[in-house]
């Protein structure tokens, strides 16, 4: 995270001037841009989208649910072989790109970064739906160990990723409408949240993901199947201190589409 952190300072420097005349262009003042770098870094829900019945190889009789069941931790592709993404080499060459070289061929599967989203607008259904119905929330001081990208990552390589102290880079690369709607806290609706529309900020969570320190909630639409409900709540029991169920929660929401 330390060289990631120096690309991202130095990118968000230079991006801070012209995004505070961005600002004035806009009709909105110094304090509407630290007020929107402070919510999306520090308030916007950090969400992992997942389909929980999802098999792991067509020889194979598990699934991402019966893996949360069993597990502690949350696993990378690289670990698991199975994802809503790209995999393989392909997917490597562009992670080494995007982090010019700091992910090697040769790190660790269980050091790689894990692949979440922002929800910055709090949209019930989630931030990446196409990743799967169900999602779960991590919590606020995950955030320290993530970067941050605008839009899906493979879509512009050559971005360098922000971090929750050094965004502005990031948020420059939004459109007018979407710092309207992030300023004035309105939501905004994507054109085509089925076919990729749906990540406006990318996040790279950078080390393990565990369940019982670092999982806030679990969510689920309304249209879940029973026997699916029951499996989730039952990960929640077996992944959770008993100390945390009162905050770690499973939540339905509206059923997308």
């Amino acid at each position: 995270m330390k060289a990631a952190s120096q690309r991202a300072k130095a990118c968000s420097d230079a991006a801070l001037p012209r995004l505070q005349q961005r600002f004035r262009r806009l009709g909105y003042s110094e304090a509407d841009l630290t007020s929107a770098l402070h919510y999306v870094t520090q308030e916007a829900p950090l969400l992992i989208h997942f389909k929980p019945q999802m098999g792991f190889g067509f020889f194979s009789t598990k699934t991402v649910l019966k893996a949360f069941l069993e597990d502690t931790h949350y696993r990378s592709t690289r670990e698991t072989g199975i994802g809503g993404g790209a995999r393989g080499v392909w997917r490597e060459k562009r992670e080494r790109i995007l982090f010019a070289g700091l992910y090697l061929q040769d790190s660790s599967p269980f050091e790689h970064f894990k692949y979440g989203s922002l929800n910055v607008f709090k949209e019930p259904g989630g931030s990446a739906p196409r990743f799967g119905p169900c999602y779960i929330e991590l919590k606020s001081d995950v955030m320290e160990r993530c970067t941050f990208v605008y839009r899906p990552s493979f879509d512009d390589l050559h971005q360098v990723p922000g971090t929750r102290e050094n965004f502005a880079h990031t948020l420059a690369e939004f459109d007018d409408k979407e710092i309207a709607c992030l300023v004035e806290r309105r939501p905004f609706k994507l054109l085509n949240p089925t076919v990729g529309g749906d990540v406006l900020v990318e996040v790279q969570i950078h080390g393990p993901l565990e369940f019982k320190r670092d999982i806030k909630e679990l969510r689920f639409p309304r249209s879940t199947k029973r026997k699916v409900q029951k499996r989730l709540q039952r990960s929640i029991c077996a992944n959770f201190k008993s100390d945390m169920l009162n905050s770690v929660n499973s939540k339905t929401v509206p059923a997308l589409g």
